[in-house]
């Protein structure tokens, strides 16, 4: 039973990590390209902001609630477990 809440607790703080990863990877990336100008001679004025490219974050990145969740359930039920067998 001692291994059983061994195994338990080090799965619940590997949930909670990949939780809190998934939460700082779950923002749009914005990308400012540089602007390449060839001829130094003509000025180029730039009308309006730079043009901005946007990365949505990856799909397993919204899953965060759930595992983060998940390993703080776990984390609980293995205290629960390593109080009630002392």
């Amino acid at each position: 039973m001692r291994r059983a809440t061994i195994l338990l607790s080090i799965i619940s703080v590997v949930l909670i990590t990949i939780g809190v990863y998934f939460f700082m990877i779950d923002k749009p990336t914005m990308i400012h390209p540089p602007k390449v100008v060839f001829n130094t001679s003509i000025i180029k004025a730039n009308y309006g902001g730079p043009p901005i490219l946007v990365n949505p974050p990856p799909w397993y990145a919204n899953l965060w609630p759930e595992t983060l969740t998940a390993g703080i359930v776990l984390l609980l039920i293995s205290a629960l477990l390593l109080r009630c067998n002392s």
